[in-house]
């Protein structure tokens, strides 16, 4: 604001070459930060599958009999993809939504502490239905797992007895049980989405309800002379990043479920 009314072109030239170099300096490090993790998500899952692979190895033959089981290798190997994922991506992604959303608070307290303190009370306290929905579907994606378990071995315990099945005729009652696993299994699949579905149109709503809220209180400070037009403008784009990174950390902490279950599997 203040560069504009006193027309400081010096000023404004400043800004344009500092907000360039920002752009090449941010374009160089998305370059950086993509190679080092997909390097680093290679290390890990090499370190990780070789830990593993050993404690098999050397584990007693009573192990064995108990947990090497038809496609445990398959499903082992999807685990260990979804925590890698979760320890190369997802958490070095949520370190830096924390330094970025510490950075843009700054800023916005720099800028109008008021309406600063009402984004980081109205923020939160939207995004906390979404928490329970979410571990509503970590509730259901357990649920889920262990039905994919049963589908896996009645597969498996129909190949491995095929020829008594096809000697004693009993065909149509493996395949009424298949049937019967698979609706259940598609049961818990449309619940699921319903939840993500849910729980997709309350972020949307709670993010929208949260900027009007700050808006509004923003337009009051206008007309009380606390605030200028630009200023209002300028925190608005701060807040809805500042949202945007509240959305990201509930992503990431979907993301820290699933990884949760893999690793307990």
């Amino acid at each position: 604001d203040a560069v504009i009314i006193n027309k400081q072109i010096v000023s404004s030239v400043g800004i344009i070459l500092l907000l360039l170099v920002c752009f090449l300096a941010s374009t160089v490090s998305a370059i950086v930060c993509s190679y080092r993790e997909s390097t680093l998500r290679i290390t890990v899952e090499y370190n990780l599958k070789t830990y593993v692979m050993r404690r098999i190895i050397f584990s007693d033959y009573m192990f064995f009999l108990k947990h090497m089981r038809d496609g445990v290798h398959f499903r082992m190997v999807h685990d260990i993809g979804t925590i890698v994922g979760f320890l190369t991506v997802a958490l070095p992604r949520a370190v830096r939504l924390v330094l970025r959303g510490l950075g843009i608070m700054i800023i916005m307290w720099h800028m109008h502490w008021k309406i600063t303190l009402v984004a980081l009370v109205f923020l939160p306290v939207a995004m906390i239905p979404l928490f329970f929905l979410i571990n509503m579907m970590r509730r259901c994606a357990l649920v889920m797992r262990d039905s994919a378990e049963d589908l896996f071995h009645c597969v498996s315990d129909f190949l491995s007895h095929v020829y008594l099945i096809k000697v004693f005729g009993i065909e149509e009652g493996y395949a009424r049980h298949y049937v019967a696993k698979m609706a259940h299994s598609m049961r818990l699949a449309i619940h699921n989405i319903r939840l993500s579905c849910v729980s997709s149109s309350l972020s949307e709503f709670t993010q929208r309800g949260g900027l009007g809220i700050v808006f509004v209180y923003g337009g009051y400070l206008i007309i009380r002379n606390e605030m200028s037009f630009g200023s209002l403008v300028a925190i608005m784009w701060y807040v809805k990043q500042l949202a945007g990174l509240y959305h990201g950390f509930v992503s990431e902490y979907n993301m820290s479920i699933e990884s949760g279950i893999a690793a307990e599997r």
